[in-house]
Order: structure tokens, then sequence, then C-alpha cells
């Protein structure tokens, strides 16, 4: 009977360890497991939403229409391209022609030549002509896919006069060589495997007087070229008169640098098409990244499902147990209602000495003022990143509220942008509690990234919006909870102080990120310092950009000095 009554009291006491149960595994999913795939996932959101952002961008300035029509010429242009690389191998034969072939692989590249030394050389000169026009027609603004129309007429032509020269050299030195190549040299090469079948199948008269002229020294004005590209070229272009020949060699060059035009839409299709492809993958990580969340966020009602699943016979059997100690008069039923008792109450006092505790310590109120004045903008986007890093890890009942500073911070131009955490009705924090939790936060980070594309104020009143962020952080609602202040700006207030006058910051731990402190602001910062300690700040620190961007306290444990 003894042992059946031991079962009793082990079986109740693991009723009561099975909240604590729940709750560390809740602890070690929301806690620990949570904050590791949030760090390592984090950045799926805001790599989708740059992606996406890019993909828009693109889109706005790409016209279907106009690439098409761009991939029509270039395809045509191609033509007169591959002439022109002809034109340019013929010519470099001359040049190169006392040169070492590489020992590259003999690998056709589309049908124009192999990889040697020559044809590298030809292709290289071919791309050159190629960008070269491309930034011609940019400096010109004929094309504007860098932007650099926002540029004075004056910078675009001092830019397009050297790639003028530098085109009209690379032209000059292609002529030149066609010509010398056509006009001067006395005796066209013809290929080794052709020379040989033609000496095969000679007569034999034929081939002595072959061999009695090789072995006659050659004339001083020949120039043998190796690797020639083909008589039957070299034939065509002597039959036509000079200055076709020349024309032709001015004419081709100049195509292949018009032939860039259409690069522009091309191009814009080609990074619309990246960039697309990046924002469907990071999409799709992002729904697997929401659904593992998701899962560990809802852990405890799968627990908590499980185990009355598992414990239902558990029950039947402890509720058997206890009628037959009472039965059997082994135990008084008056003792086993003060064991379930004390055993409940035990549990009830632990919980809600913990849950007053745990309560009591998190909950804080979070107060930011952000520059949105143009002599911040350069620091904006990190500054929203770093911004963002603080909403995460606030939990319920605490608050964040953003006031935007511009030329008037006082004004209600700009509302505020507010995230307040539900408390939680239990200890044990349900489903549903953590899904409104998830979505507050999801909303005002949303709400914090737009601010990348507000219009930026001319002035800042850096005083005004310190006066409105002690105004709202002195209400009495949050009388009892940690109150800090973060400010990010580069501290330059073209308002004054006067409005700061009957302000007060008690009780408020301040923090000050991405204050460009140098030689011309270091005394002004070091004010800001001393009148926000005047005004009763608990604390004040100081972050330059650098110390703002390693700072890693976004739980303000640091500032808030374990108080």
């Amino acid at each position: 009977m003894m042992i059946l009554l031991a079962i009793v009291i082990a079986l109740a006491l693991f009723y009561v360890v099975e909240r604590h149960f729940i709750q560390f595994i809740t602890f070690f999913c929301d806690r620990l497991l949570k904050e590791m795939i949030e760090k390592v996932g984090g950045w799926i959101p805001t790599l989708s939403n740059f992606f996406h952002d890019k993909q828009k961008e693109m889109g706005s300035r790409l016209s279907l229409t106009h690439a098409i029509a761009s991939l029509f010429i270039f395809l045509v242009a191609v033509l007169l391209v591959a002439a022109n690389y002809t034109i340019i191998y013929y010519g470099m034969e001359i040049l190169l022609s006392s040169s070492k072939e590489s020992s590259l692989p003999s690998v056709n590249v589309w049908g124009l030549s192999r990889f040697t030394t020559i044809g590298i050389i030809s292709f290289t000169f071919l791309i050159m002509e190629f960008i070269i026009g491309f930034l011609i027609l940019e400096t010109l603004c004929i094309t504007d896919l860098f932007g650099w129309s926002k540029h004075p007429k004056k910078k675009r032509l001092l830019g397009t006069i050297p790639l003028a020269i530098l085109f009209a050299l690379i032209v000059t030195l292609e002529v030149g060589l066609t010509l010398h190549r056509t006009y001067e040299v006395q005796e066209g090469p013809i290929d080794e495997s052709t020379q040989v079948e033609d000496y095969d199948q000679a007569p034999v008269d034929q081939k002595i007087a072959k061999n009695a002229a090789s072995s006659e020294p050659a004339p001083s004005k020949k120039t043998d070229v190796k690797g020639a590209s083909g008589k039957h070229w070299e034939d065509l272009l002597r039959t036509l008169p000079y200055w076709v020949t020349g024309g032709m060699a001015v004419l081709l060059p100049i195509i292949t640098a018009a032939a860039a035009y259409g690069l522009q839409d091309m191009l814009l299709l080609l990074l619309w098409s990246v960039f697309t492809a990046f924002y469907i993958i990071f999409f799709l990580a992002g729904l697997a990244y929401d659904f593992i969340l998701h899962v560990i966020t809802n852990i405890d009602d799968f627990l908590k499902k499980l185990l009355s699943i598992a414990l239902a016979p558990v029950d039947l059997l402890v509720s058997f147990i206890a009628l037959l100690l009472i039965k059997l008069r082994v135990i008084r039923p008056v003792h086993m209602l003060v064991l379930i008792a004390s055993l409940l109450l035990t549990q009830q006092m632990a919980f809600g000495q913990e849950n007053s505790q745990e309560q009591g310590s998190q909950e804080k109120v979070v107060a930011v003022l952000f520059d949105n004045s143009g002599s911040f903008k350069n620091y904006i986007p990190r500054a929203i990143n770093n911004c963002i890093r603080y909403i995460e890890p606030l939990e319920h009942g605490s608050s964040f509220v953003l006031f935007l500073i511009d030329k008037e911070s006082l004004s209600n131009d700009h509302p505020p942008i507010v995230v307040r955490l539900p408390k939680s009705k239990t200890h044990l924090m349900t489903r549903k509690h953590r899904e409104e939790v998830r979505k507050r936060k999801s909303a005002g980070i949303s709400k914090i990234r737009a601010i990348e594309k507000e219009n930026r104020a001319r002035s800042t009143d850096l005083a005004g919006g310190i006066a409105r962020a002690a105004s709202f952080l002195q209400s009495p609602e949050y009388k009892s909870k940690k109150k800090v202040l973060l400010i990010f700006s580069d501290m330059i207030d073209t308002g004054g102080k006067a409005v700061l006058k009957g302000t007060t910051l008690s009780g408020v731990y301040v923090r000050v990120s991405y204050a460009e402190v140098n030689e011309k602001t270091q005394n002004i910062i070091k004010q800001w310092g001393r009148a926000l300690s005047d005004l009763g700040a608990a604390k004040v620190e100081i972050l330059t950009p650098d110390q703002s961007a390693l700072s890693e306290d976004f739980n303000l444990e640091r500032l808030l000095g374990g108080s």
C-alpha cells in the first residue's frame, strides 16, 4: 500500500514539474533556438527586400520593346563586328609575324579564329572598341545606364575627349595595319597545309621547279607571315581600290562602337533577370524561415496537446490509485486533499513570484529620435538597420516609439512609429500572444524601413525632438518601467536649445548613436552630452559611427548597467 501511495505522490509531483518542463522547452525554443535562427536567417528579409527593390528599379527603367529592338540591332551588328574582327586579325598578322604563337589549345571561338596570341590580341582590341564606344555614348547621354546625365555637361565632355582620342588611335592603328598588309606585302602567304597538299599533287617536273625556286634566296621586299588568315580574303582586298579598303577599315570600328547602343537595354534586361531570380530564391527562403519560426513559436501548444494525449491513461491510473487508497483506508480523504492543495499552492506561489519578478525586470519603454535631415543622409541606411535590432529583444509589456527629427520636431507632421507589446496574462505565453507580439514587431520594422524613402529635411530641430521624447517618457503610464532614449543623429542642431527649458529626463538612460566626432563637432557633441546630463538623465552614452556599427548591446543591458 505504501508503494501505491508513493506512486500517487510521484505522479502528483510530476504534474507540478510538467509545467516547468514545458516552460523549459519553450524557453529553449523561444530564447535560444529562436535567437540562433533569427541571427542566422535574420538577413533573409533584408536581402529579399533589397533584391525586390532592385528588381523594381530595373523594371521601371526597362522597356521590353526597346530591349527586343536593341537585341535585334545588336545581332545584325554582330555580322559587321565579325568582319571588323577579321580586319583586326588580318593586320595583326603583320605586326606579330615574328612572334611565337601561344601554346594555348587550338579551340575555335565562334568560328573566327583559334586561341592564339594574334587571336587573343585581336579580340582584345575588338572588346576595347566596343567598351570605349559604349562609354562615349554614356558621356554624350545617348545611353544612361550609369546615370551620368546628372553630372554637368562640362564634366561629361571632359570625359568624352580622352575616350575619343583613344578610340581614334586604335582605329588609326587598325587602318594602317590593314593597308600595309594589303598593298605593301609583295606575296600573300598560303597556309602550310595547302602548300603541302599542292606539292604532293603536283607533277614531277613542277616539283623539281619548286625545289629549285625554294633554294634561291627570297627577294628583299617579301614579308613572311606566320599563321596567315587566307589567300582568298587577301586577293579580294587587293582587287578593291585603296580608298575603299581604307574606308572599310575606318567604318567597321565605328559600327562596332555604335553597336554598343543596344548594350544598355540588354544589360538592364540581364540585371532585371538576375535580381528577379535572387528575389525568388530569398522569397522562398523567407517562407521557410517564417515556417520554422512559426513551429518554434507554437512548440508549447504542441507539447501540451502531446502530453495531454500521452498522459490521459496516467490520469485514470492516478485517480484509480487515489480512490483505492481512500477505499482501503490507507490514507484518509482529508490527508489526500491536504497533499494536493499543498502541491498546488507551492506551484502557484513559485510561478506567481517568478512571473512578477520577470515582468518587473523586463518591461521597458524605448523612445527613439531618428535624424531625418540631409546632413545625416549618409548614415540613414545603417542607422535604420541598427535601430531595428533594438526591437527584437523587447519582451511583453514593453513599448518602442520612434520620432523623426526634422526642421520642426515638435510638430505632428510625422506621427510617431509605435510598437506596443501586449502583456502576457499567464506566465507561459500562449501561441496567440506570441503571434500578436511578432506581428506588432514586424509591422513596426516595416514602417521603420520606409524612413529611407522619406524626403530629407533641410534643417535639424534636435532640441525639439528631445523635448518631445522627454514629454512622452514622463507619462504616468511609464512610471514603473525602465526608460531609455536612443538618439540616432550627428547632433548638429539648427534650432537652438531654448525649447529645452522645463524639460526633464529624470530616470532616463540616453544613448546617442552615429555621432560624427571630429575637430569641428567634438565640442558641440560634448555640449550636448552635458545638456542631457543637466536635464536629469541617469546615464548618457555617446557612440561614434564605428562604435555604433560594432555595438551588440541591443537588449540595453550595458546601458542600463544591470539596474
